[in-house]
């Protein structure tokens, strides 16, 4: 048997995702198993092994890390005036960010995602779910840098930022709101997608040039503290 090429390894990894997307929409997270996908596409459970290390990861590769259109976010990131950036617009761009990943996930039914999400977090093993997620944070972490530092560079922020303490915080906002919108079977993605901004404009208050006026912002205060 000749070996396999580059080209044979990237057609087999996508059929494996397509199959997987198939088998966890029809039997949700908890049902479905290595062995029923290796099925689904007429290969051998080991040979999945040679590309995934566990179902989660296939879920994560699945669902959280379709990097398809990237090229389109990376063009706006990098068009974008920022000079004329305020508290609002930043706010809203670093929304899309967050709601432009969180596409994916939205097309599944909560019941699988809250399936996943018990048996990811729950699991004992720390190092595959360190794993699992790193591609999903670093892509995400990555471009909200980038956002930061030409915010940086534009004269944006009112005062200097550390700019790595500043997309931790930001990131953690975004993981906060999944775990939310999975949790919660009422909230829905335009629900998450407000809370989100206005998380994001209370840490940016004071930091960013804003044209907001003090009472606007204390309606906004007031909205969020109700949810």
């Amino acid at each position: 048997m000749g070996m396999i090429t580059e080209e044979e390894k990237i057609k087999t990894r996508k059929k494996i995702l397509e199959a997987s997307k198939k088998m966890f929409v029809e039997k949700g997270f908890e049902k479905t198993n290595l062995r029923n996908i290796a099925g689904e596409i007429g290969i051998g459970v080991s040979t999945i092994y040679g590309y995934f290390s566990s179902k989660q990861e296939i879920f994560i590769a699945t669902f959280f890390s379709d990097l398809k259109k990237m090229d389109d976010v990376d063009y706006g990131i990098r068009s974008m005036d920022y000079g004329s950036l305020n508290l609002d617009n930043l706010s809203e761009l670093l929304t899309f960010l967050f709601m432009f990943h969180f596409e994916e996930i939205n097309k599944l039914d909560k019941d699988i995602l809250k399936q996943f999400y018990c048996s990811f977090y729950l699991a004992e093993e720390i190092k595959e779910k360190e794993k699992t997620i790193a591609s999903w944070e670093e892509g995400l972490k990555k471009k909200i840098m980038e956002i930061l530092k030409n915010c940086e560079e534009n004269n944006v922020f009112l005062l200097p930022i550390n700019l790595g303490e500043a997309t931790e915080v930001i990131y953690i906002i975004y993981e906060s709101q999944i775990e939310d919108y999975i949790m919660k079977k009422s909230l829905t993605k335009e629900n998450s997608r407000i809370k989100i901004k206005r998380l994001i404009k209370l840490f940016l208050l004071g930091k960013v040039k804003v044209k907001t006026s003090y009472d606007e912002f204390m309606k906004m205060f007031n909205k969020l503290d109700s949810n």
